[in-house]
């Protein structure tokens, strides 16, 4: 059956009108200023032009009545401005930076009159400005950024120094604004690179790789969607018309770092993680054809002891590429085309937990992840006011995890929660393989006091999965569960998006935004058919900035905006499609001959890939409002106050309750019509952020300080409380008996957080960079185990969040950069990172299973011994060394 769309007339229409069909994240930035001459006020019709090494020919705008001009749509990079106006005397603004994804406000720009033609006026743009726009929570890290801060390889790691996003130590990724890591997408030149199954990866790149990150964590305007948590964009290397590139190395290993404090079953040793890459570009034909093109292979193995099991070798290789062709089809037409990718394979070994390994079956297994994105892209200037862009993208991945050395899927895990035992087979296959096809088109039109943007886009996400399990788990001295599941398919999600936005001067320092995204989601079956629909997400954004004092140097701003989540298909892949699961129960081990189960829950055969619907309901989705104020200081400091407010509207997820021995699944939202055996889902994120940024003597810094609290019954795509990633299946919010006690601080509450970053220049051939952060400890729960005897859903036996906190951590990470003397062209650079200097290794996650299972009269019983002890710690001090040739 085909999926119906239906987007309305209306919304159509308006995006015809304005010549768009739809766009991803953005690519590129802006430029924004006034021109005004002592002699005639504000300077209309002033022809400028924008210049720089990173753009393919030239771009051009005039001045409006008011004397304000503006470029949208500006590869990041330096510009030199060059002003022509009629009577007065041409100026150039030269080491304008654009960043990505932020309008450089300018300011006033000062012309002087003159009678007779004089000789070309250069000044300088100043190196901190103010966004007269923008009301994002965010940042751009640059590529000096990237270079200069010490962190992980990837340039994902990078954003962990922006305030509201925090390090998780729960498995997931970064956390921001009290949203969970699944909660994040991921752009790569424009094109989404988020894991299709269940939103927990984006293609890694090295930073080598990257010119600019940008980080949207709220306050956006209605062109950009699809995460409640970081919207992270990187944009790599494009070509110029001078030939560069760069080789080089990295290495850490077991040698230069300190012991690791880890859980007794898992000891690892023998680290070894380096990589080694090169990077090039240059012109293919100067002004007309560029090339870029990198490649990268990595290697990270770490030693792990089994006790009583030996030595096993857990290694991971990545080979990750870059490749970027851009060509000036006419001198108003720029084509891009970009292939880029992360293929990996590792050879996992995974801690027993508690439990003592009999063997290392189950502990073992061979993944193949990471994947391959291709676009091209077009830009086109029909007017020096109207620029259209259109795309087409397709990204592959896979998500497999088999047997290592071929071993048997079929042959069960056996896990004894009485004797602390495990060992049997391996217990489990899965082959996942990942696609999204894109196709998008955007306009943007600057008139007058307007900057319109308007677009169309669809998406397909599209999973395939084959998944077996098979496991036996004794939970009491009587009690033995044996689960035996089997399910196979290919699932959609299919997302046509529409929206508007205008950013309206209604005066010389008053900005009004406003703007109003629509999307729907249709999500199918392993049949094909339409199994969920959520018809109507409609997302209206608002924002003002309001220019104080002496002009472009302080500014008051604010917004409000429902954001949704683009759910991924994990959910559907349990729920839309037939599967075996017999989940049985013995009151002897089932391995022995004769054993006849008491107990079947929920029958043999799950038969739920049919066509339904359930009306009303709606994906993960809040509401947020901000309100903040900037001040330039000394015209090199920028000062940020803001205040944050998020509140969870719904949420869409599977739970189950028991009818006397049979289980029901039920699908929908929390406090609604089936699913009215729990409260309404529930997260609050309310915070106040203090930063400062820029220049001071020699040095570039950033710093702030975050006053939050996130509190609820529902954490998110990721189940932090187990460290799960099972979006839509949260084993803490699913069943009626956690009704009580389930509200209260979430797992990623932090109540301060403070962060501190920048790097300096003693000397020209020397920089040292350093990143310290301090963060609350997060909050401690007290499980027990559920009604049906059995470890999971558990039982909140304290309030949420009440049973005391994890210790404050800090972590400081510092970079040392030399240049050698290099007598040819180019630069050779050794590379020294310090990470986590002197940590104390600190205890950042402990063991909130208090008791293991609950008998019939409702008592708990099997009590855990590594209740509330550490499970995880914070890595130890450690180095590494690298090399980098720029040539």
């Amino acid at each position: 059956m085909e999926v119906p769309l239906r987007p309305l007339p209306l919304i159509l229409a308006l995006a015809l009108a304005l010549w768009a069909t739809a766009a991803a994240q953005e690519t590129t930035g802006g430029v924004r200023g006034r021109l005004h001459s002592a002699a005639t006020g504000a300077v209309p019709s002033a022809q400028i032009t924008a210049t720089s090494p990173d753009l393919l020919g030239e771009r051009r705008t005039r001045s409006a009545a008011d004397g304000v001009f503006q470029f949208a749509l500006l590869p990041p990079g330096n510009y030199a401005l060059r002003v022509a106006a009629i009577g007065h005397r041409p100026l150039v603004i030269r080491d304008v930076a654009v960043r990505l994804g932020q309008i450089t406000g300018l300011g006033d720009v000062a012309l002087e009159p003159a009678a007779v033609e004089l000789g070309e006026l250069s000044i300088t743009a100043p190196t901190v400005t103010l966004d007269p726009v923008r009301t994002t929570i965010g940042a751009t890290l640059t590529t000096e950024d990237l270079a200069l801060l010490p962190g992980e390889r990837d340039y994902k790691s990078a954003i962990a120094i922006l305030p509201h996003v925090n390090t998780s130590y729960h498995g997931d990724p970064v956390n921001a604004g009290g949203s969970t890591g699944l909660e994040n997408m991921y752009f790569v030149d424009g094109m989404n690179v988020t894991s299709e199954l269940n939103a927990m990866t984006g293609t890694s790149l090295p930073y080598n790789f990257v010119r600019a990150v940008e980080v949207k964590a709220g306050g956006y305007e209605a062109q950009y969607g699809k995460a409640l948590g970081a919207v992270v964009n990187a944009v790599t290397y494009s070509g110029t018309n001078d030939f560069e590139g760069q080789v080089f190395g990295f290495f850490t290993g077991n040698a230069l770092s300190a012991t690791p404090r880890s859980i007794p079953t898992l000891r690892e040793s023998g680290d070894v993680n380096f990589d080694l890459g090169a990077r090039v570009s240059g012109p293919v034909a100067r002004d007309r054809l560029w090339f870029s093109a990198a490649y990268n292979p990595r290697v990270i193995r770490v030693d792990k002891e089994l006790p009583g099991l030996g030595v096993y070798a857990d290694k991971t290789t990545t080979h990750s590429f870059a490749g970027k062709l851009t060509w000036a089809a006419t001198p108003q037409t720029n084509v891009t085309l970009s292939l880029f990718g992360d293929p990996t394979t590792r050879h996992h070994v995974t801690s027993p937990g508690g439990l003592q390994a009999l063997n290392a079956n189950p502990l073992v297994s061979r993944e193949q992840g990471g994947g391959v994105t291709g676009s091209l892209r077009a830009t086109i200037g029909l007017t020096q006011g109207l620029i259209l862009e259109g795309a087409l993208a397709y990204s592959g991945g896979r998500e497999h995890r088999l047997p290592e050395n071929g071993g048997d899927p079929t042959e069960p895990a056996y896990e004894d929660d009485v004797a602390l035992t495990i060992g049997g087979g391996h217990g489990y296959s899965i082959h996942v393989r990942e696609g999204r096809a894109t196709g998008l088109l955007r306009a943007t039109l600057t008139s007058g006091r307007h900057a319109l943007v308007a677009g169309l886009e669809y998406e397909d996400a599209r999973v395939f999965r084959e998944f077996s399990v098979s496991g036996i788990t004794r939970t009491d001295t009587s009690v033995w569960v044996s689960d035996v599941e089997y399910m196979k398919g290919t699932f959609h999600n299919r997302i046509p998006t529409a929206y508007g936005q205008d950013a309206w001067r209604v005066a010389e320092r008053l900005t009004l935004s406003a703007g109003l995204r629509w999307s729907s989601e249709f999500l199918s079956g392993a049949s094909g058919e339409t199994a969920q629909r959520f018809p109507a997400e409609w997302q209206p954004r608002l924002g003002f900035s309001w220019q104080l004092g002496r002009q472009a140097t302080q500014r008051l701003f604010g917004s409000y905006g429902r954001f949704y989540q683009q759910i991924p298909l994990n959910l559907s892949v349990f729920n839309y499609v037939d599967y075996i699961a017999n989940l049985s129960l013995y009151s002897t081990d089932p391995r022995q001959p004769g054993a006849v189960p008491y107990a079947v829950i929920g029958g043999t055969t799950y038969e739920k890939d049919y066509a339904r619907s359930i009306d009303g309901i709606e994906v993960e989705n809040f509401d947020e409002a901000t309100l903040g104020y900037e001040h330039l200081l000394g015209g090199t400091n920028r000062l940020t106050v803001r205040g944050i407010r998020r509140d969870l509207r719904s949420s869409f997820q599977w739970g189950w309750y028991l009818n006397g021995q049979t289980q029901i699944f039920v699908i929908g939202t929390p406090g609604r019509g089936v699913f009215s055996f729990l409260p309404p889902p529930k997260r609050e994120y309310t915070a106040l952020e203090l930063a400062l940024e820029g220049t001071w003597r020699r040095a570039q810094y950033r710093a702030s300080y975050v006053l939050a609290r996130t509190y609820g019954n529902y954490t998110g795509l990721y189940g932090s409380d187990y460290d799960a990633a099972m979006p839509g299946g949260n084993a803490t919010f699913m069943s009626p008996w956690q009704a009580v006690n389930s509200t209260g601080l979430l797992p990623n509450d932090r109540t301060h957080v403070i962060k501190l970053s920048g790097a300096v220049r003693p000397v020209p051939s020397l920089a040292l960079g350093a990143f310290l952060s301090v963060a609350s400890g997060i909050p401690e729960n007290d499980f027990g185990g559920s009604p049906i005897g059995t470890q999971y859903p558990p039982t909140f036996l304290e309030q949420r969040g009440t049973v005391g906190r994890t210790p404050t951590v800090w972590d400081l990470n510092m970079r040392l950069a030399y240049e050698l003397p290099w007598r040819r062209p180019g630069q050779c650079r050794m590379v020294l990172d310090l990470l986590h200097v002197a940590n104390p290794r600190t205890a950042v996650e402990v063991d909130p299973q208090h008791y293991f299972a609950q008998d019939t009269l409702g008592r708990q019983v099997n009590p855990n011994p590594n209740y509330l002890h550490p499970t995880v710690f914070q890595p130890p001090m450690a180095a590494r060394l690298g090399i980098e040739v720029s040539f």
